[in-house]
Parts: structure tokens; C-alpha cells; sequence
């Protein structure tokens, strides 16, 4: 049911491929990617894509998906070494990390020179972001919400050159960041 709700009437999808710029070649990394619900549209477009997230249960979903490692871990201690990934994605994962300022510098560290993520956050400035804010207090989640600029300054201080595209259709913005 997790993956039929969100992945319903979004634009998630064709905004990752777009942003992210994947070619045949490319190692991917899905932080916070849980039941790999967006990596899996990746496969058969790049070289191999690793799911990392630190919830076994999500993760057991994600064995299900062919073609997609799934590894148990935190953003902030990510287990590969330096260069290890020409991409990466983040969709609505930022949030839920527990030290965003290590997590960034962790990306930062994994990805190639020239390598670039694409993030895909709410907008708490925005009526579904606000309702987004409201659901995950409420469920205790301890997310910390970024605004874009806010978003973007924390990656520019890893060392990341920055994009927004701020479209906010349902609530999202989305952040380009280039090693």
C-alpha cells in the first residue's frame, strides 16, 4: 500500500530522471531509498543502483525488486568508500536524517568528482507541506524540515555548486547539487 500512495498522480518520477541526468554507466545510490520505490524505475537505465536505509523493515520490501542492492545503514555513516557513486537520489529522505550537516558531507565524500545528487524535499511553506509537518509530528518522526534556501545553503557549506528548481506542485521542491 506504501508504494500504490505515493507513487499515485506524482511527478516524482519523471523529475528524478530529469534532474538527475542518469547515463548507462552510472552507480547510483538511493539514501533514505527504503522499499526502493524510485529506484526501481531507475534500473535497466544505469549501471547499478544500491538502496541504503536504516529501516530492515522497508529494506525487506526492497530485496523484492530485482536489479537493486539493498543495504542496511545511516546517511550520516554511509559504508562505501570515497568516490564510490557518479549519482545519488534523495526523495523526502533529508528530513528524516539525524545529523543532515554529516549526511551532506557523507554524500559529498561518496560521490565522484562531477557527481550529483537530486534531492526532493516538501516545502514547509506550502499547504501540503504544512499538512506533511502536521502527519510526521504526529507520528514522532523528529523530521527537520528545510525551506530551499536553507536546503541549498547546507549543501553549498559541503562544497556542492546548487540548483532549485522550486516548482511547488504538491508541495515539493527539488535540489540539484554538483560535487
Amino acid at each position: 500500500w506504501y508504494e500504490r500512495l505515493f507513487l499515485r498522480k506524482t511527478e516524482t518520477p519523471q523529475r528524478i530522471r530529469e534532474y538527475g541526468a542518469f547515463e548507462a554507466r552510472d552507480r547510483v545510490l538511493d539514501l533514505g531509498g527504503g522499499t526502493g520505490r524510485i529506484s526501481a524505475l531507475l534500473t535497466g537505465f544505469v549501471g547499478e543502483v544500491t538502496v541504503l536505509d536504516p529501516s530492515p523493515k522497508m529494506l525487506v520490501q526492497c530485496r523484492k525488486k530485482e536489479g537493486i542492492r539493498c543495504l542496511e545503514g545511516s546517511a550520516e555513516h554511509l559504508p562505501f568508500p570515497d568516490a564510490s557513486f557518479e549519482k545519488a537520489i534523495a526523495v523526502c529522505a533529508v528530513r528524516h536524517f539525524a545529523d543532515q550537516r554529516a549526511a551532506v558531507a557523507e554524500l559529498h565524500r561518496v560521490l565522484t568528482e562531477g557527481g550529483r545528487i537530486v534531492v526532493e524535499e516538501m516545502h514547509p511553506g506550502t499547504w501540503e507541506g504544512k499538512w506533511e509537518i502536521l502527519c510526521e509530528w504526529f507520528l514522532r518522526t523528529g523530521s527537520l524540515f528545510f525551506r530551499p534556501r536553507a536546503l541549498a545553503a547546507l549543501f553549498q557549506e559541503a562544497g556542492f555548486q546548487v540548483e532549485v528548481h522550486d516548482t511547488r506542485r504538491r508541495g515539493r521542491y527539488y535540489l540539484v547539487a554538483r560535487k
